[in-house]
């Protein structure tokens, strides 16, 4: 059986209508330049140009890190895939993903 997957969202921006008024999303968006001082307390003796580019920590590793996922006693011990669709966030590193289980039956 083949699948054929297709990308419907939309990112999450400020000026892009992605749910009704009152729930609209609101971001704001920080860099390592911004928000140096609190990086700093994690690394004592970390100074700016330590940074690459002053931005994009990690960005070469490829480490991808899923957490608090739900119903997974309910998962057979084998015979299915896991497939995560991360929330569109331009110019985000980071985000939340909606994982599923795909089980052919």
């Amino acid at each position: 059986m083949s699948r054929k997957i297709i990308d419907i969202s939309i990112y999450l921006e400020n000026d892009v209508v992605s749910d009704p008024d009152g729930y609209l999303p609101k971001i704001t968006y920080f860099n390592h330049q911004n928000t140096f001082s609190q990086i700093q307390s994690f690394f004592p003796g970390l100074k700016k140009e330590d940074l690459p580019d002053s931005e994009a920590w990690a960005k070469d590793i490829g480490y991808c890190h899923i957490e608090k996922l739900h119903n997974l006693e309910i998962l057979p011990s084998s015979g299915f895939m896991v497939s995560c669709f991360p929330v569109k966030i331009r110019r985000a590193s980071a985000g939340w993903t909606r994982a599923v289980a795909i089980i052919n039956e």
